[in-house]
């Protein structure tokens, strides 16, 4: 039997993927919080240009676990978020749109915890999404390492350092977007 290369499965090397910049909002910062917003930027690696984006609100179903801040900060209201859909719709989605995507965020074991365990308690223990993960704060601590004038290493002070829009912090698709951008410059930079 032939040693298949796991970066080329089903034909597509893993520079041809397309890169999905993903970024999500919840009810809290502890693992039983919940998803209430996704937002997806999906890139071509080819000329890091966007082929689609995409933002979902997620319905709660446990707001009485929600810790109030986090509703404050993501802009959460029962008018912002009426038309909001399941979390097992919203997962559907996610994984037939970024079917072998690259998935990338910022502080992405935080989104990705919540992801695999949604994926989980949905059924789907191993969601279409290509098998590695980038963690862009991992990429810029190692690349701005030397740079004093970087505390953080957070998507704001990231941003603003390299002079670009950080849009609007803590609303997902806002912050998909920003994650892309930065993305973007560091790559050009290389």
């Amino acid at each position: 039997m032939p040693n298949i290369d796991p970066d080329i499965k089903n034909g597509q090397p893993v520079r041809e993927r397309v890169l999905a910049f993903l970024d999500i909002e919840t009810t809290g910062l502890e693992l039983n919080h919940e998803i209430i917003e996704i937002g997806v930027v999906r890139v071509s690696q080819k000329d890091w240009e966007i082929v689609e984006e995409f933002e979902m609100k997620v319905k709660p179903r446990h707001m009485e676990d929600a810790d109030p801040f986090a509703l404050e900060i993501t802009g959460y209201t029962d008018e912002a978020w009426k038309d909001a859909i399941t979390l097992p719709n919203a997962l559907n989605i996610l994984e037939q749109k970024c079917k072998g995507d690259i998935l990338i965020g910022q502080n992405f074991s935080f989104d990705w915890a919540r992801l695999e365990k949604a994926f989980t308690e949905a059924g789907h223990p191993l969601p279409a999404f290509y098998y590695h993960r980038m963690d862009l704060k991992s990429m810029l601590f190692y690349k701005y390492y030397d740079e004093d004038k970087i505390k953080t290493f957070s998507l704001s002070e990231i941003s603003a350092y390299l002079g670009l829009d950080r849009g609007i912090s803590h609303n997902a698709l806002s912050d998909a977007k920003a994650t892309y951008r930065v993305f973007k410059k560091i790559m050009e930079e290389n």
